[in-house]
């Protein structure tokens, strides 16, 4: 690690200790990726994270969201944890779009819902994995399941408090509806995570994914060879966790 980088670390932790927040939790990792996602300006990356933990210690104050908080979320099996990358060793999350009823959402469950979501699939990662990917299946979605709320309060989550979590994102089997929904939603989303954001073509969606991920880690619906698995089916060592900082 170079001299300069060890020297952010140390002022980090200085900031972030002025400012009354444990490091219980908080490795190199994490400060690293707050440095990162704050373009290594440490007042802001600090500032970040600081903001993070006093979230996370309101918001999660277990450490992990129990399943009996988001029991009507989990009920309408959106989320699906299939392993790992078989090139990146990065988790890989699928939702199914059409499975997602937002008006019929309890926005606080359906925001507890995302952080279980993304803490078990975090978890999920091999050691020294730092990032998942999320593959977001669109066939048969209907404007009842386009709500454009909890889309992007998903995204702010990940971008506030998950930086530089998230390896990449597609879409597969976009219908021509989602276009009008996506423009709308598009302009609120930070670049950075844009960037992060693919559309697969429907020709081509399954040997995409299978070249990527292995046949061995992708649904069969998607002409790989696993079996779907429901996030809270999905055998997570030491979950759920003993302590979380994310």
């Amino acid at each position: 690690m170079a001299d300069g980088v060890k020297t952010k670390l140390s002022e980090m932790r200085t900031s972030l200790l002025a400012q009354g927040i444990s490091m219980q939790g908080i490795d190199n990792a994490m400060l690293l990726r707050f440095l990162r996602a704050r373009a290594m300006h440490v007042p802001r990356a600090a500032k970040m994270l600081a903001e993070q933990q006093t979230w996370r210690a309101s918001f999660v104050p277990l450490g992990f969201i129990p399943e009996s908080q988001i029991e009507s979320e989990l009920a309408q099996g959106k989320a699906f944890l299939q392993g790992v990358s078989k090139k990146t060793g990065h988790p890989l999350l699928f939702m199914i779009a059409r499975h997602h009823l937002g008006n019929r959402t309890d926005f606080q469950e359906f925001k507890r819902f995302v952080v279980y979501t993304l803490d078990k699939t975090i978890a999920s990662a091999p050691a020294g994995v730092e990032k998942y990917t999320v593959i977001v299946d669109l066939e048969g979605i209907g404007y009842k399941n386009m709500d454009i709320k909890s889309l992007l309060s998903s995204l702010q989550l990940w971008q506030k408090y998950y930086p530089e979590r998230l390896s990449r994102m597609y879409f597969v089997k976009v219908p021509s509806i989602f276009t009008s929904f996506w423009k709308m939603a598009s302009p609120f989303i930070d670049k950075v995570t844009r960037e992060k954001i693919y559309f697969l073509d429907g020709n081509g969606t399954s040997d995409s994914l299978i070249e990527e991920f292995g046949a061995d880690n992708i649904p069969k619906v998607y002409g790989g060879k696993a079996e779907m698995t429901l996030i809270q089916d999905a055998l997570v060592p030491d979950w759920p966790p003993t302590n979380s900082a994310s």
